[in-house]
């Protein structure tokens, strides 16, 4: 899968996952170019700044730049989160870091999968129920892939508050940038479009008290530790399976 990513063959398959990616940012990805580009709130929130992109290359930027409902969703739910102080690869071992930086195609596939979908409350209302019951038919091995490949073909209507506006400041008018917050997006999604025999598997995964909180739904997309225990085990459940 990661052939084409130049990582250093003399990290020993021993080492752990950190290593692995330290080194790789080290001696064969310009790191300035990267760490320009992503930056860690004290929360495991990833933030993707216009003005942090510098000149970040073309293969990361582009697709995110050619999605525009994943700017409509950015542009709606995180104007006012640019002004945040981040610190530069405080995470590289959280599983969404480890994709992220092994595979430069999974934040593009991220990027159309939650501009795609913008939010569970607004797909109810923007498609008809063959468009829902075709996602969920094609959810599958890889949710991200699916859905990067399909959304142009459902033709998704986007409510207009969602709608793609300009962003301040930008010199190409674009609001051209994405954030997941603390993986609600993802956890939103997959709750309202999974098939419930998956989605009960991967809530039997969860830690006992986490589950309680979510099946009682005390939570809002605010409560990152809880989103932020969802993302991760999905992540690990989709990266075991890749490996099976």
């Amino acid at each position: 899968m990661y052939s084409d990513l130049r990582f250093p063959e003399l990290v020993s398959p021993e080492e752990n996952w950190d290593s692995i990616a330290r080194a790789w940012l080290q001696e064969t990805v310009p790191p300035r170019e990267i760490r320009q580009w992503v930056n860690f709130h004290s929360h495991p929130t990833l933030q993707m700044h216009p003005e942090k992109w510098g000149s970040t290359v073309s293969e990361w930027r582009d697709p995110i730049l050619g999605c525009p409902w994943a700017q409509a969703y950015v542009d709606e739910h995180f104007r006012g989160l640019w002004d945040w102080k981040g610190r530069v690869w405080t995470s590289l071992e959280s599983p969404l870091m480890q994709l992220a930086i092994s595979d430069p195609s999974f934040l593009s596939r991220i990027a159309a999968f939650a501009g795609a979908l913008v939010a569970v409350k607004e797909i109810r209302k923007a498609v008809d129920r063959k468009t829902v019951l075709e996602l969920r038919k094609g959810l599958g091995e890889d949710v991200l892939n699916f859905a990067y490949t399909a959304a142009l073909r459902f033709r998704i209507n986007i409510p207009q508050k969602c709608q793609l506006q300009q962003w301040p400041g930008s010199d190409d008018g674009s609001s051209a940038t994405i954030v997941l917050n603390s993986g609600w997006l993802l956890i939103a999604c997959a709750c309202a479009l999974l098939p419930a025999e998956e989605w009960n598997r991967f809530r039997s995964r969860l830690p006992r008290s986490v589950e309680k909180d979510f099946g009682q739904r005390k939570f809002s997309s605010e409560d990152s530790k809880l989103a932020w225990w969802c993302l991760k085990e999905l992540l690990r459940v989709a990266m075991q399976e890749e490996e099976g």
